[in-house]
């Protein structure tokens, strides 16, 4: 087990030594190194459920979830996720139904590859407004708001956006979750993986050639050899290059990036306040992606009860610290309270999506759903 040292500055040790012996007057004394497992140290870093990277809470309130967000929406900025089924896991619409053999011995990335080059070529025809032919991220963006199948996951900047979504009255008897992700410690944990990972490359052979009925387009040009990526290259944590690798299936490394969109924006996307989680091998789903880059599993230990976000300003600074993804589970009785707010402050289908899919879902909204009259 790794041992750990702690040096406090002079007005910490000061503080630490007066509230354990009554003294206050210890800034000229030597610096102590104390170990973890000192008392005092514990009590300076907080309870040891408090520092998990990966924490859920119970909402069972708007006033709740409004405490939470004002406490947790700071500086460095925390990405948002809302869904209506707190069971349904982190997945994309790229690997979500999947065979087994497709994800892990052929690859999704072979599939993706196909989905991006027939839009490339055939999307003119259907839309006005598509993104530049170099620009990838703008095409994963693009597909995603139409509704193809792409890695990118959903989230937004703003956490009233992600509880409309968790909120939504298809799902009004089941449980919502709004997921808080850490934009410092995803960051951070990119970089980790990268470095960690001794081999970020799939070698030759790593999937299966498919043979099937499609047949891709005669190349325009020869294009120039492309110089070989080095793992210099891929320390660099650059996200375009590493997107790249990765819808070419090229990246063994277990990780997540958090994006926003680039040159390519949808109206939708910019006011939603729009990003992407990108797990970049998807050999392995987006949750061990995830877990990898937080470097916790995604769950609460077992012998852990999932209560309400804590009140003591302490524990709050601790876990909001230490956390890197934080899963609210908003409790089904608290949904029709929290859409109520969120009407009131004109979070809704028609603003969120400022197209004739928004004034349909406001139409649609307006029929109750079974199990929910008379209401209560």
């Amino acid at each position: 087990m790794e041992r750990r040292w702690y040096s406090f500055t002079d007005d910490t040790r000061a503080k630490v030594r007066g509230s354990s012996a009554g003294r206050q007057d210890a800034s000229h004394e030597p610096q102590e190194e104390l170990e973890e497992s000192d008392p005092r140290v514990q009590e300076f870093l907080g309870p040891q459920w408090a520092r998990a990277a990966y924490q859920e809470f119970v909402v069972d309130s708007p006033e709740e979830f409004v405490r939470i967000a004002a406490r947790v929406n700071v500086s460095p900025r925390t990405a948002w996720r809302g869904q209506a089924d707190a069971s349904w896991a982190l997945t994309t619409e790229l690997e979500r139904d999947r065979d087994e053999t497709v994800i892990r011995e052929i690859g999704l990335h072979t599939y993706e590859s196909r989905i991006l080059t027939e839009a490339r070529r055939r999307a003119h025809h259907h839309y006005a407004d598509c993104p530049q032919p170099d620009d990838l991220l703008g095409w994963l963006a693009f597909l995603r708001h139409e509704g193809a199948p792409t890695r990118l996951l959903d989230v937004t900047w703003s956490p009233f956006v992600a509880a409309f979504f968790a909120t939504s009255v298809e799902h009004d008897a089941r449980d919502g979750a709004v997921w808080m992700f850490s934009q410092f410690h995803l960051s951070n944990g990119l970089h980790t993986a990268l470095i960690k990972t001794e081999k970020p490359f799939f070698g030759d052979g790593a999937f299966g050639v498919v043979l099937d009925g499609y047949q891709p387009p005669t190349p325009e040009r020869n294009t120039p050899e492309s110089r070989a990526v080095s793992r210099h290259d891929i320390l660099s944590g650059d996200p375009l290059l590493l997107l790249a690798l990765a819808t070419r299936g090229m990246l063994a490394v277990h990780a997540v990036m958090l994006v926003e969109p680039g040159r390519w924006m949808s109206r939708r996307h910019d006011v939603q306040q729009g990003a992407f989680l990108v797990p970049l091998n998807l050999r392995s789903g987006s949750e061990r992606n995830l877990a990898e880059t937080i470097g916790h599993p995604m769950a609460q230990p077992s012998d852990r009860e999932v209560g309400p976000f804590p009140r003591d300003e302490k524990h709050i600074s601790t876990v909001v610290g230490n956390a890197a993804v934080i899963k609210l589970r908003v409790l089904a009785a608290a949904k029709s309270k929290l859409r109520s707010l969120l009407e009131k402050m004109n979070v809704r289908a028609s603003v969120l999506f400022p197209d004739h899919h928004g004034f349909v879902m406001e139409l649609r909204s307006l029929l109750p759903p079974k199990g929910t009259w008379p209401p209560g």
